[in-house]
C-alpha cells in the first residue's frame, strides 16, 4: 500500500509539473483557443500567471484523496474536500473585489494548501503508526 501510494504521488506530481509548464509557457495561446477578445485573454493570462505555478498542488491532493479512500477513511476525504471548498469560496469572496479574476486563481491555491496542510501530516502519521504496528507484530 505504501509503495503504491509513493509511486502514485510521484506520478501525480510529475503530471502536475508538466501541467505547470504547459500552462506557463502556453498561457496566451491557450486563452486564444477560447476567445479573441483581448480583455478576456489578458485576464486569463493574469489568472494563469498565478495558478500556473501551482497545478502540482491538486495533483497531490488527488493522490492523497486516493490513499485515504484506499484505506477506507472516507470521512477524511469528505472533510478535506469541505476544507478546500470552504477556503476557496471564502477566499474568492474576499479576493475577487480586490484582484478580479487572478483572485479566483489565488483562492484555488489557498484551498489546495488548506487541504494539504492537514491531509499530508495525517497521511504521514497513519503510515508511521501502521509501520509501527507491523514491526510490533513481527517482533511478537
Amino acid at each position: 500500500m505504501d509503495q503504491g501510494c509513493n509511486r502514485g504521488l510521484s506520478l501525480e506530481f510529475a503530471v502536475g509539473l508538466a501541467m505547470c509548464l504547459v500552462v506557463l509557457f502556453l498561457r496566451r495561446p491557450l486563452m486564444t483557443l477560447f476567445t479573441k477578445d483581448s480583455d478576456i485573454v489578458e485576464n486569463g493570462v493574469r489568472y494563469f500567471n498565478i495558478i500556473g505555478f501551482c497545478y502540482w498542488l491538486p495533483c497531490l491532493t488527488n493522490g492523497l484523496q486516493g490513499y485515504f479512500r484506499g484505506i477506507g477513511r472516507m470521512t477524511v476525504t469528505l472533510f478535506a474536500t469541505l476544507t478546500q471548498i470552504s477556503v476557496r469560496v471564502l477566499a474568492t469572496v474576499l479576493l475577487v473585489p480586490v484582484m478580479m479574476i487572478p483572485g479566483v486563481g489565488l483562492a484555488c491555491v489557498l484551498g489546495w494548501c488548506a487541504m494539504l496542510s492537514w491531509e499530508a501530516p495525517l497521511q504521514r502519521y497513519l503510515r508511521k503508526s501502521t509501520l509501527r504496528k507491523r514491526i510490533d507484530e513481527t517482533e511478537n
